[in-house]
């Protein structure tokens, strides 16, 4: 069985050029679409653990990869010091608190600047100070916020009532860990 292919002309060579250069194109944007960022897991539990707090690729990698962030959910479960889970029920009011083993959280509205919110952490055996908050959404999302240094127990840090921290901190679903 013989083969015959004709190749393109002088006059029909650009177009040529053009439909295999779409078809490449095509492929790459295609592989861009399912590319997943790749994390070792060692590497996601070391950023846990708190062995390495800064780290961006980590962190893009867990907005970008819902299963992954679920994986680091796990991991995180296993390496914070205190873990508060979901919520029974939404909260009625503007304050919320959330409570575990030693540990409770209350975000409340600011008097002086309803635009802000207080997040008040209250440990009863602060035997180690947590340096970092996660909070792990159902949908996958994992929010963190460094944690400024205790005062007899007790952490404060403000923040504004539309960051994705108090969103993710309101979230019946959110599962919040303190490492």
């Amino acid at each position: 069985m013989t083969i015959t292919v004709t190749l393109p002309t002088a006059a029909t060579e650009p177009l040529a050029a053009a439909a295999f250069q779409a078809l490449l194109d095509e492929r790459a944007l295609l592989a861009a679409e399912t590319a997943r960022p790749v994390i070792a897991p060692s590497r996601l539990y070391a950023y846990a653990a708190g062995v390495n707090d800064a780290d961006a690729e980590v962190e893009a990698a867990l907005a970008a990869d819902p299963r992954l962030a679920a994986d680091f959910a796990r991991m995180l479960g296993r390496a914070a010091t205190w873990r508060l889970p979901r919520l029974a029920a939404a909260s009625s009011g503007e304050n919320l608190v959330r409570s575990g083993e030693n540990c409770r959280i209350e975000l409340r509205r600011s008097e002086a600047e309803p635009s802000q919110i207080y997040l008040i952490i209250e440990l009863a055996a602060p035997e180690t100070l947590p340096t970092r908050l996660f909070a792990a959404r159902e949908g996958g999302q994992v929010v963190s916020a460094d944690l400024p240094a205790a005062r007899d127990g007790v952490i404060q840090l403000l923040a504004g009532a539309d960051t994705p921290l108090v969103a993710a901190l309101r979230d019946v679903g959110a599962e919040v860990f303190l490492r």
